[in-house]
């Protein structure tokens, strides 16, 4: 509430009667009420409204009549007159958020940063708190301060001139405290008009000049002040209606003072007065002062280091893979060099026709380049390119996606090679691996030679290797031809290779001479008597004539 304009009762029922008409039909449900002054409504609001939740905002927790708050009051008047605002509480349903005004720690502040000071003007109008702050400024100044001058300057319009004069005086020996500076002009009708822009004088000012408005802080000339903290009062007025709104009555709210308090320094107007940043008190907060080159570009370093960060261990990533890789294919490649069989590696070209038409090594080992590459001479040992049917054996390969094995023979080296062709995983590419199998043939040969000549004598001499299974009756030929010359007949089970015939049977061709005596042998053999037995016997040919045969070296119980 801006009481400029009130000086005396007249104006006051005049402003009073203007605010209750303006909201007849509007009756509030609560009030904020700004300034001390406003709460001298208190009983027009009560006899009005009611006595609705009233939450007061302003610099001390003290009432007065409204005399006191007048604009341009007599300075005789005491403040002795004022009263405790608690004592109002319990006719009136209210609260109370301090907003003091911190001049004592605002002179400490200008006697630390103008240490050349000797006086101290105040200039302000002619309101009511300017008035208190006059006497409490200079008490202050005259207890700790004394060898301080203190000057008053106050605001109106016959004092405009001598404002800008001290402005625009230039002496580092004075130092000026600026509060609000309201006056009422008639105009041309002779209608008061409020002058409120004589503040915008203060950015001429050579000198620093600080500020007990926290409005002024931040504008052009106003080097800065002691101030509450705006968060805090903001937080308690926010509390203060919830609980109002929660239905909680206004008078059990406790009042809330001001805790914390800052020095605020425009930083710019510091700079342009010359005045030393290290004489700011430690807690001081800058207002106006240019971004540090880490504020200004905090948060391009911090994307920038994120990104060099990330495309550092990309990179790391991508070494740490490419090493991985390299030791791979170093594995690999040693693998490939020291395999003890043939490997290389076929990239096959085919034609517009889609048939083979040429291909080419890309890799191989030592012993295939040793055995079936080119010479420096242009010779080579073995030809693997002029295999018969190897482009069949390729393209096998690639329609039936499987693996395809073959033989060689290279005449030229009197030497078999087993190749296997596998599908690769690259395209057109094939692996492929040949093993000697030479001294496998050979031996292969060697044997069946053996085989054959055994195979031969074994006919000449007729001698038919067996085996006589005593327990069950049966004897097991190993040699298809005992059918051809004993006329046995085979039992069930018989293979290719082994002929099964009946024990009876065979003593049924044995010559009479010799029954008794291979019934008593194969008795005792049975009965573990004999461990073996050897002896020639006859037996009888379907031509019924007797001839004597070896049949067996060794005759053993099973």
């Amino acid at each position: 509430m801006n009481g400029t304009f009130i000086r005396n009762d007249s104006l006051y029922i005049r402003m009073e009667n203007g605010i209750f008409e303006r909201f007849q039909d509007k009756k509030p449900d609560y009030l904020v009420l700004l300034g001390n002054m406003a709460f001298t409504l208190r009983e027009r609001i009560l006899s009005e409204w009611g006595n609705i939740p009233i939450v007061l905002v302003g610099n001390e927790d003290t009432y007065a009549p409204r005399e006191y708050y007048f604009t341009g009051r007599p300075i005789h008047i005491s403040n002795a007159i004022t009263s405790p605002l608690v004592d109002l509480r319990p006719q009136y349903n209210f609260t109370f958020i301090e907003t003091p005004y911190m001049y004592k720690e605002t002179i400490d502040m200008m006697v630390q940063m103008l240490p050349k000071m000797k006086t101290i003007v105040f200039a302000a109008d002619e309101l009511y708190h300017n008035q208190d702050l006059d006497r409490l400024i200079h008490a202050y100044i005259t207890s700790k301060y004394p060898n301080l001058h203190y000057e008053r300057l106050i605001g109106n319009e016959r004092n405009q001139n001598e404002l800008q004069a001290y402005l625009l005086n230039d002496e580092p020996e004075t130092g000026m405290l600026f509060s609000t500076w309201f006056y009422e002009r008639k105009n041309l009708l002779g209608f008061p008009t409020l002058i409120s822009g004589d503040f915008q004088l203060v950015a001429s000012s050579p000198q620093p000049v600080f500020a007990l408005r926290n409005a002024y802080v931040g504008k052009e000339g106003f080097a800065g002040g002691y101030f509450y903290d705006r968060m805090e009062v903001q937080n308690a007025l926010s509390s203060a209606l919830k609980q109002i709104f929660a239905g909680e009555d206004a008078r059990n709210i406790p009042f809330t003072y001001s805790k914390k308090s800052y020095p605020f320094i425009n930083y710019q107007q510091l700079q342009m007065d010359g005045l030393d940043t290290t004489l700011c008190p430690k807690d001081s907060v800058f207002i106006n002062k240019p971004l540090t080159f880490w504020q200004k570009y905090q948060w391009w370093i911090i994307c920038g280091v994120v990104l060099i960060l990330s495309l550092l261990i990309i990179a790391l990533v991508i070494y740490r893979f490419q090493q991985k890789k390299i030791t791979l294919l170093s594995a690999h490649d040693t693998l490939l060099r020291n395999m003890p069989i043939s490997y290389t590696q076929i990239e096959v070209f085919f034609d517009k026709t889609g048939q083979i038409a040429d291909m080419s090594y890309r890799c191989g080992n030592i012993i295939f380049n040793d055995q079936f590459t080119p010479t420096t001479d242009g010779s080579q040992k073995n030809a693997f390119s002029q295999i018969e049917h190897l482009t069949h054996f390729m393209e096998m390969v690639f329609q039936e996606k499987q693996t395809v094995t073959f033989t060689h023979y290279f005449k030229q080296t009197n030497s078999f090679y087993e190749f296997i062709l596998c599908p690769a995983s690259q395209k057109h590419t094939l692996d492929v691996f040949a093993v000697d199998i030479t001294a496998r043939k050979d031996a292969e040969n060697t044997l069946r030679e053996i085989n054959k000549k055994l195979e031969m004598t074994l006919g000449i001499a007729r001698i038919i290797p067996w085996r006589w299974d005593l327990k069950e009756g049966l004897i097991y030929c190993e040699a298809q031809k005992i059918l051809d010359h004993m006329n046995f007949t085979k039992e069930k089970n018989s293979t290719v290779q082994v002929d099964i015939i009946k024990a009876s049977e065979y003593f049924r061709k044995i010559h009479p001479e010799d029954f008794e005596r291979m019934h008593h042998v194969h008795e005792n053999l049975i009965s573990g008597k004999f461990a073996a037995y050897q002896r020639r016997i006859s037996y009888h040919h379907r031509s019924r004539r007797a001839k004597n045969n070896r049949l067996d070296g060794n005759q053993r119980s099973n």
